[in-house]
């Protein structure tokens, strides 16, 4: 590893082992409490418990913190996010709304299909959320032939938002995004004073990918992608 705060770990290398190698070398010959003090952000709870692992196996080692991005409310705790709404209920509410809706205009599509709607809806909200985008943005878009049919969409959205603009606790990306954006002020204005290290994740979702270009910026911010193919352009 050099000095800067991107790396990589080539294609088809085995990521958690390739990383603590790395990880260990970056910090070879600095106090080893700066090492133990960092904190490793991962993709996933199966990467933390495999990079965990890999750090057992170079033997008795002070191990930094590890934890998955889907727990980054630890970093701040005193940010007091409602808890998001649970999936399940989420799922049954809006089945309900899009059975309305198909009732009032059953030429839309089979009143069968309202489930299978509502899942569609759900996983196009928590796309909305993480990558910030709002009903008022889609409906702005110029769709040129296709704005009959696009327009019934827009229905079913902006139905969807106003359900959760009633007060209803959170989607879960949403709040994700929420709690990611707490801490990145946080680290602006009071810059962490150990390594924060995002490792195997390559930003495929907006606000993982807001969180990655955050720690990029920090003084002690690094950023390990997996399965980097360095003979690209």
């Amino acid at each position: 590893m050099t000095k800067a705060r991107l790396f990589a770990v080539p294609l088809g290398t085995p990521y958690p082992a390739a990383f603590v190698d790395g990880f260990l070398d970056r910090f070879a010959g600095s106090d080893p409490a700066l090492a133990a003090r960092a904190t490793i952000i991962v993709n996933s709870g199966s990467m933390a418990r495999a990079i965990k692992a890999a750090f057992s196996d170079r033997g008795p080692l002070l191990i930094p913190k590890i934890i998955p991005v889907s727990a980054i409310e630890t970093l701040i705790p005193e940010h007091n996010a409602p808890e998001a709404i649970n999936p399940i209920r989420l799922r049954l509410e809006l089945a309900q709304l899009t059975a309305k809706r198909i009732e009032a205009d059953p030429g839309l599509m089979p009143g069968s299909t309202a489930f299978d709607v509502s899942g569609a809806l759900m996983r196009l909200l928590g796309e909305m959320a993480s990558e910030a985008v709002a009903p008022a943005d889609l409906a702005a878009l110029d769709v040129g032939d296709h704005s009959a049919h696009w327009q019934r969409n827009l229905e079913f959205i902006t139905l969807v938002d106003t359900f959760l603009q009633t007060g209803i606790a959170p989607e879960s990306e949403a709040r994700q995004r929420q709690v990611v954006d707490a801490l990145i002020e946080r680290w602006h204005l009071n810059p962490p004073d150990a390594p924060i290290v995002i490792a195997g994740s390559t930003g495929s979702r907006g606000t993982t990918r807001r969180l990655i270009e955050a720690v990029a910026r920090l003084g002690q911010g690094h950023v390990v992608l997996p399965g980097f193919d360095g003979t690209l352009p």
